[in-house]
């Protein structure tokens, strides 16, 4: 049972003021939000095959984004001989990464994902505990004294797959309560690694599709029940098609499958609309096609779920999240462009004026009497309906200079994160050899005096590669850092 609500960013905050209970519970966030690092990996191809993201942090003490310099990660690689010279003499071609806890040790593991001589391998670095979750106390007073421990153990496992390695995901997909690996080639097939639970990988075994792949994407899909559902765009005897997969049955089941006009080349699970349930955003070439969730005791035709919005570039990358205040609270989505530009939409018209301490009284209000409504329960409701909508509007286009349409091996191209601790979240792109992380900025009150300011008021900061980023990925560290560990 789900009481249905929709609170927005400001209703919680406002909720906050509410009571002083609700004071020391910010309190306590605020002492959390503080201790929480970031780890930002970006994947490149060079011969040492390392990751390396060369900051210049120097002079960034004004800006909302103070990174540290950065450094590679080198590991020591075992498996089959054959795959582990591949990896050291940078035969292997990094393509993808993903980051999950494979052994269940609460220290997340991270995965990449290569190419190489026509088949693909796929190495697990195993998340150090010192960094995230230490069992022995002495650690902290280590940190204290300036220890800084590496967010990854120096061993990587080496595992040989069928295809080269173009999308990686974690998660669980055969439905055992153990996480699983899925990787994929662009044009060709997928495969399952089964995991045991205890961080070893199972030989890999296709997964039958009625085409080849072009887009896969892992995450929550209608109701959201804690279980990994599956996306795959495919291009078939049938056409384009995109395939979803329920997390509660996996992907020897059947799935849910959609007709598309072209091409998925990209897929984005998020909320995208007012019920509680999660949708799935699709990339067609111009156009993003949008599957809105119901609930699942309800039946509906997959085909009276969609949208579709005239993006009017080639749309090489989708992210979801809260990008651009507004009164609403209402997630949007970001498209990247062939040309390297952003363009931020919304449902409907959103109003971005300021909330003043009346209304922001007012909506904590609100907040708690709603506490006290019926529950509901969400999978007896349909969601969203075609006559009811609110059209998707372009409510932002940034021009980032940034041609991102030259590699197409080059994967999460766009990211969503929270990684500024600000009212909105983060942009990240990659192109050339940087990682701009761009957010809104209240230029009136924090003008950032070492960042580049996109139109009015979002601004980018620039993460130098040594190299030219393949793909990246970021998970927080949950330790409490010393000093000098506090860069956001």
């Amino acid at each position: 049972m789900y009481p249905v609500k929709n609170p927005s960013h400001d209703a919680r905050n406002a909720n906050f003021r509410s009571t002083s209970w609700a004071a020391i519970k910010l309190l306590l966030v605020c002492l959390l939000t503080a201790s929480v690092p970031y780890a930002l990996y970006v994947r490149v191809d060079s011969k040492n095959v390392k990751a390396a993201v060369t900051t210049l942090p120097s002079g960034r003490s004004g800006s909302y984004l103070n990174a540290q310099e950065g450094h590679a990660l080198r590991a020591e690689y075992r498996g089959e001989q054959s795959v582990v010279n591949a990896m050291q003499s940078g035969q292997a071609k990094a393509r993808t990464l993903a980051s999950a806890d494979l052994d269940g040790d609460a220290t997340p593991d991270l995965l990449a994902g290569y190419a190489y001589g026509g088949t693909g391998i796929v190495t697990i670095q195993r998340g150090n505990p010192e960094a995230f979750a230490p069992k022995d106390e002495s650690v902290y007073q280590r940190m204290h004294d300036g220890y800084n421990p590496n967010s990854l153990l120096p061993i990587g496992e080496t595992f040989q797959v069928p295809v080269a390695v173009d999308f990686l995901q974690a998660g669980d997909f055969n439905n055992d309560s153990r996480k699983d690996v899925l990787v994929a080639a662009q044009g060709g097939d997928l495969f399952l690694l089964a995991g045991d639970g205890s961080g070893n990988l199972s030989a890999p075994t296709q997964v039958a599709l009625p085409g080849v792949v072009t887009a896969l994407a892992a995450g929550e899909f209608r109701a959201p029940d804690g279980r990994t559902d599956l996306a795959v765009g495919v291009d078939g005897p049938a056409g384009p098609q995109v395939l979803i997969y329920d997390g509660a049955n996996g992907v020897s089941a059947e799935p849910m499958i959609l007709g598309l006009s072209a091409r998925a080349t990209s897929l984005q699970f998020g909320e995208m609309d007012g019920f509680p349930f999660m949708g799935l955003a699709i990339a067609t070439g111009s156009e993003i096609e949008i599957v809105h969730g119901w609930g699942r005791k309800t039946s509906v035709s997959l085909e009276s779920r969609v949208e579709k919005i005239d993006t009017g570039m080639n749309v090489r990358g989708l992210a979801s999240g809260f990008f651009m205040w507004s009164r609403e609270g209402s997630k949007q989505l970001a498209a990247l462009g062939d040309d390297g530009t952003i363009r931020i939409f919304g449902r409907g018209q959103l109003n971005t004026q300021p909330l003043s301490e009346e209304e922001l009284t007012a909506r904590g209000r609100r907040r708690l009497q709603a506490k006290n409504r019926t529950p509901v329960d969400a999978e007896m409701l349909t969601g969203w309906q075609p006559a009811q909508a609110e059209t998707w509007t372009k409510s932002r286009e940034l021009v980032t200079g940034k041609v991102v349409g030259a590699d197409a091996t080059t994967r999460n191209l766009l990211q969503g994160a929270d990684i500024s601790f600000s009212d909105t979240d983060d942009l990240m792109v990659l192109g050339g050899n940087k990682l701009d992380v761009i957010r809104q900025v209240d230029i009136a009150k924090n003008a950032p005096a070492s960042t580049t300011l996109i139109g009015s008021d979002f601004a980018t900061t620039s993460l130098e590669s040594a190299d030219a980023p393949a793909t990246l990925a970021l998970k927080p560290t949950v330790v409490l850092p010393p000093a000098a560990r506090l860069p956001l």
